[in-house]
Order: structure tokens, then C-alpha cells, then sequence
């Protein structure tokens, strides 16, 4: 039996190798009859995968110390991740990490649209997404955390403007009040 040959590891191969990762290719999605072309990676390095994850933290993060928490907030974050895929591994041009709204706005188009439908379901490989998902798995417990006090605050807003409606009805109520007694006081019959 022959010996299996053992490659050096140079710096020439790792780069012919990291060259590797970068392939891309294009695919085409059609929206209201017109195709538009759209760059995809065949390849999604473990190290941007780890930089969307992080990023996506960080967007819980600013969310959770928001005042102005909803539940629909809440509900958008689950799109934002698809949504970062498609910025970290397409060329489709996309708002800026600190742009919460806009990510926000631009899921729903994307969805909308039936662009992330595509991308997922057409044109990303199932294993690179796979892989995501298995790096994703990886830090759910810290997502799931802040999800859940993304939550919490969302609840405790709502409460907070349940109580403010309730005080200004009943600011509004005495306001009220106070003008039927100044009229009925002031009033010529």
C-alpha cells in the first residue's frame, strides 16, 4: 500500500487556499418580472460568520438598553439575522450595522420582495448555511438571554404607556371637570 503524500503548508498555499474562500458566484432573482443579478459567496469564512454573530449581539444589546422597546421590535429582531446573511455574504447593498430602523426597514423589503426567500431557499449553499447555523447554535444561549430581556423591557414600556394614557385620562377627566364647574359657575341661566 502506498503512503499518502503529506503536503508542506506554505504561505504560498495558504493563500492559493484563503483564495479559495473568497469564490463567488451570480445568481439571478426575479422581481416583478425583471431579473436582477445578485453576487452571492459559494464560501461563508467561519471568521465573517463570526463577525455577523458578533454584530447581531450587539444589535440585541443596543435594543435592550432602548427606552422605546416593543414587542414589534422584538418580533423584527429574528429577521435581522437573515438580514445580516444577506449583507455579509451578498452584494445586495444594505444599511449600516448602527442603522437598527434600516436593517428593520430593509428585512421587510427583503421579504417582501421575495429576495430572502430566494436567497435561502435557491441560491445560498445548504451546507455554508449549515455551518452558520452551527456557529449560530454555538452562541444561542447568549441571544436567547437577550432576546428575552429585550422582552421584558418591551413589556415594561408598555406598562409604563399604559400608565401614562391612564394618567393623562385622568389629567384630561379633572381638566374637564374643572371647565363644566367654571361654565356652570359662569353660565347665564
Amino acid at each position: 500500500m502506498a503512503k499518502k503524500k503529506v503536503k508542506q503548508l506554505t504561505l504560498a498555499t495558504l493563500n492559493k487556499l484563503d483564495s479559495k474562500l473568497n469564490e463567488k458566484k451570480s445568481v439571478y432573482i426575479n422581481i416583478g418580472g425583471d431579473d436582477y443579478e445578485v453576487i452571492i459567496d459559494k464560501h461563508f469564512r467561519k471568521s465573517t460568520i463570526h463577525l455577523l454573530i458578533l454584530n447581531y449581539l450587539n444589535i440585541l444589546q443596543d435594543l435592550k438598553s432602548k427606552q422605546e422597546v416593543t414587542f414589534e421590535t422584538l418580533m423584527d429582531t429574528n429577521k435581522l439575522l437573515n438580514t445580516l446573511i444577506v449583507k455579509y455574504f451578498t452584494n445586495i447593498p444594505l444599511p449600516e450595522i448602527t442603522n437598527i430602523e434600516g436593517l428593520i426597514a430593509v428585512s421587510n423589503t427583503l421579504l417582501d420582495l421575495g429576495i430572502m426567500e430566494a436567497l435561502f431557499n435557491e441560491h445560498f449553499d445548504k451546507n455554508e448555511i449549515e455551518k452558520l447555523v452551527d456557529e449560530v447554535n454555538k452562541v444561542a444561549k447568549n441571544i436567547g438571554k437577550l432576546q428575552g430581556e429585550i422582552g421584558f423591557s418591551a413589556i415594561i414600556n408598555e406598562l409604563e404607556k399604559s400608565v401614562n394614557i391612564d394618567n393623562d385620562l385622568e389629567e384630561g377627566i379633572e381638566k374637564l371637570e374643572q371647565i363644566a364647574n367654571e361654565v356652570s359657575e359662569n353660565a347665564w341661566f
